[in-house]
C-alpha cells in the first residue's frame, strides 16, 4: 500500500482469479482517482476480465502439464522397449485377430526373421509355431480377451518346450485392448521331469528285483 502511495495510486480493487472454486491467483488494478472502482458495473466488468484471465492460466496449465505427461510416457516406452529388445525371452503383442503388433529380438533370433516379415501377420501364418500350437496360443489369447486376466500355459517350438505367459494390456475405458506374450525356455526342466518320471515308473520293478 506504501508502494502504491507513493507513486501517486489512490485506490485499488483485488479480483479474485477463480477456477471451478479454486484461486488461482488475484488480478490487482490501481488508480490515481479516488474510489475508482465503487461503480457495480466496472466491477462486473472488470471480474469478467479476471475470469478470462483464470481461463487462460488454466489452459496454460493444463497444457504444461499435458506436455509432462507425454513426456514422462515418452520415457517409459522407451525403457520399456530397451527391456523387451534386449530381454532374453521372446515377447509377443497380439490383437484380437491374432496379429502380431510387436515382437522382440528374440523372436527373431530364434525363427531367422526379420521384425518386419513377423508384425502385421497372424499368429496361423507359419512362420513362428506349427498349426496345432498356434491354436494353442490363439485359444488362450481368446480367454486373456474374455477374463482380462493372465493365463499360463506351454507351446512346443521345434524341439523346445516353452511356458508361455499372456497378460492383458488395457486401454483407457478398462477394455482390453490388446494381449502381451512371454515365453520361458523350459525344455531342460521338462527333460528332468521326464527322466524324474521314468524313474519313478521304474522303481517298483527295481525294488522288487533287489528284495
Amino acid at each position: 500500500r506504501e508502494a502504491a502511495a507513493r507513486r501517486g495510486f489512490r485506490s485499488s480493487i483485488a479480483l479474485p482469479l477463480l477456477r471451478k472454486g479454486q484461486v488461482l491467483g488475484s488480478l490487482n488494478i490501481y488508480s490515481t482517482e479516488i474510489r475508482a472502482f465503487g461503480n457495480d458495473e466496472e466491477v462486473a466488468l472488470l471480474q469478467k476480465l479476471a475470469n478470462n484471465l483464470a481461463l487462460g492460466m488454466e489452459i496454460l496449465r493444463t497444457r504444461a502439464e499435458k506436455e509432462r505427461a507425454e513426456r514422462n510416457l515418452a520415457q517409459r516406452e522407451r525403457e520399456y522397449r530397451t527391456l523387451a529388445e534386449y530381454c532374453p525371452d521372446p515377447i509377443y503383442r497380439y490383437d484380437r485377430s491374432y496379429r502380431r503388433l510387436y515382437v522382440n529380438q528374440t523372436v527373431c533370433r530364434i525363427v531367422g526373421k526379420s521384425a518386419q516379415e513377423l508384425i502385421g501377420s497372424a499368429l496361423d501364418d507359419g512362420k513362428i509355431l506349427v498349426s496345432e500350437q498356434s491354436k494353442k496360443v490363439m485359444d488362450h489369447i481368446d480367454r486373456v480377451f474374455e477374463i482380462g486376466a493372465p493365463v499360463h500355459f506351454l507351446v512346443e517350438h521345434i524341439d523346445n518346450d516353452y511356458k508361455m505367459t499372456i497378460v492383458p494390456e488395457f486401454d483407457a475405458n478398462g477394455s482390453v485392448a490388446t494381449v502381451l506374450g512371454f515365453a520361458h525356455n523350459v525344455t531342460d526342466i521338462r527333460k528332468l521331469e521326464r527322466k524324474q518320471s521314468q524313474y519313478f515308473a521304474m522303481a517298483p520293478g527295481v525294488f522288487a528285483t533287489i528284495l
